[in-house]
């Protein structure tokens, strides 16, 4: 039936998404291998940067 499948899908909200979830706090995550890997291949690119002005 189109017409219950279709109620059913616009029951979970307008963008057909559970909304009735309550927002909770996220808590902050450091994330120290992110910076270490961003600090690394900076490391590595500068290496090579400076190996082709080198030769």
């Amino acid at each position: 039936d189109p017409q219950a499948e279709y109620r059913q899908f616009y029951a979970l909200g307008v963008d057909g998404v559970f909304s009735d979830f309550p927002d909770q706090a996220v808590a902050a995550v450091p994330e120290p291998a992110t910076m270490a890997l961003l600090g690394m291949g900076l490391a590595g690119l500068a290496g090579l940067r400076r190996r082709s002005n080198a030769a």
